[in-house]
């Protein structure tokens, strides 16, 4: 579960390891996400800066960035 009230302070910082082989890898992926305003997010993970937001119909959002599902299931297509 993410800690909103952090989150919304900018001090929430999800880290994962990549394991792409069976051997450990010394590689870390930091992303960070802010709550720009309501549904409205900006995430940076390396030198990327990605924003993601609602739809208006139904889930209150803005519609004015792809949603995070949307970003998960490109993220599948490729």
């Amino acid at each position: 579960m993410i800690d909103r009230k952090r989150l919304r302070e900018g001090r929430l910082k999800i880290s994962s390891e990549l394991a792409l082989t069976k051997r450990p890898v010394d590689q870390m992926v930091e992303a960070q996400v802010e709550i720009v305003e309501d549904y409205r997010k900006r995430g940076r993970i390396r030198h990327f800066e990605i924003l993601a937001d609602e739809q208006k119909r139904g889930h209150g959002g803005t519609d004015t960035a792809p949603g995070p599902l949307e970003y998960f299931l490109l993220g599948a297509a490729f």
